[in-house]
């Protein structure tokens, strides 16, 4: 016997959206885990988000009626490039959770950056998918680490483990003997895989 078709009401999005929020953007195949397939192709049948192909997979962002419903008044729409690196944060996030460590914060706006407590420090973890140069690395060092702002600094990509090594040497060895010196116990560097890769099959 043939089931009824299911139809979801407007207000049944509610908690996809919510989740969509937090971090502005969400895999595809995430979504689609958490929330269901079927929920999520409804949610965006019904304009209430919708979906943008990303160097690392699909992914989920809030559209504009999605963002009237949870009461946002100004006009935003989501680029590849936003979407790229709000996904990334959302991972680092969930890696520094999946670690035991305590959030105090997470930041959007002017960065994208998470605030947590590491064994009695307090660290400042910036996210971008494609790196951060040395010469950004060093300036976020200064800012944040010689200010005595905080007492760790984690930079996370969806670069490779190579990569990182790779640019990362003459972060930590320069050929200018006046360049900053950087201390290695207080600059940590991570290459965080995306969200799909880490959960296919």
């Amino acid at each position: 016997m043939t089931g009824p078709i299911k139809v979801f009401l407007t207000e049944a999005f509610m908690p996809l959206l919510k989740e969509l929020d937090i971090f502005g953007a969400m895999f595809r195949a995430e979504a689609d885990q958490q929330f269901g397939a079927d929920f999520v192709a409804a949610a965006l049948a019904r304009k209430v988000c919708s979906e943008l192909e990303t160097s690392y997979g699909q992914v989920v962002v809030l559209s504009a009626r999605g963002r009237i419903l949870l009461g946002y008044t100004g006009y935003y729409a989501a680029t590849r490039q936003s979407a790229e690196a709000n996904v990334c944060l959302r991972d680092a996030y969930l890696n520094i959770r999946q670690a035991g460590y305590e959030v105090i914060e997470v930041q959007r706006k002017r960065r994208n950056a998470v605030i947590f407590m590491k064994d009695g420090k307090k660290v400042i973890a910036l996210v971008n998918p494609g790196g951060y140069h040395r010469s950004v690395a060093r300036n976020v060092y200064r800012s944040e680490i010689l200010s005595g702002k905080f007492d760790e600094l984690h930079l996370y990509s969806y670069q490779s483990a190579n990569e990182i090594r790779n640019s990362s040497e003459l972060l930590f060895n320069p050929i200018d003997p006046s360049a900053q010196t950087i201390d290695a116990t207080r600059l940590f560097l991570y290459s965080i895989v995306p969200w799909p890769e880490t959960h296919s099959g």
